[in-house]
């Protein structure tokens, strides 16, 4: 992909008309025109590019994205596997008293209707606080994220 820049300010991306099928770099770069360097990988997972204005800039002759990492702050929430929750559960002994919890609460129907579990549920987040398991609720999730 290429950029066109007019003194050395970013236009927009694109090829000039009449460029043919196969233009050289030097050819474009004549015609103002310059090749797009990637964006640099993100330096952690859950990081977003944010871009700057312009969003792209004229270094070394190439078209180099402006811009910074930061933290996503609006990540997809965590969804887990009822299979593998359950699963995990009964191998502890601790799924009927989770089923029981669940019936309970009046929320059986919803949990048999669902397709997985997610984190930005008010229900199960208030059914997860709910339940009073000796055990460490985090890593059990953490094994039953949904692939």
């Amino acid at each position: 992909m290429y950029h066109l820049y007019h003194d050395y300010t970013y236009q927009r991306p694109g090829i000039p008309p009449g460029a043919g099928n196969h233009p050289s770099d030097q050819w474009l770069n004549a015609q103002g025109y310059h090749r797009v360097a990637s964006t640099p990988p993100a330096p952690a997972s859950g990081m977003m590019w944010q871009a700057s204005t312009p969003p792209y800039a004229l270094v070394d002759g190439l078209s180099t994205p402006q811009g910074a990492w930061v933290v996503d702050d609006n990540q997809a929430p965590q969804r887990y596997s009822k299979l593998k929750l359950k699963r995990a559960l009964s191998d502890m002994g601790l799924w009927s008293q989770v089923k029981a919890a669940i019936e309970d609460a009046g929320r059986w129907d919803d949990f048999v209707l669902a397709q997985d579990l997610s984190d930005d549920d008010p229900d199960f987040v208030a059914m997860k606080a709910a339940l009073e398991l000796d055990v460490n609720a985090e890593a059990i999730l953490a094994a039953c994220v949904l692939d």
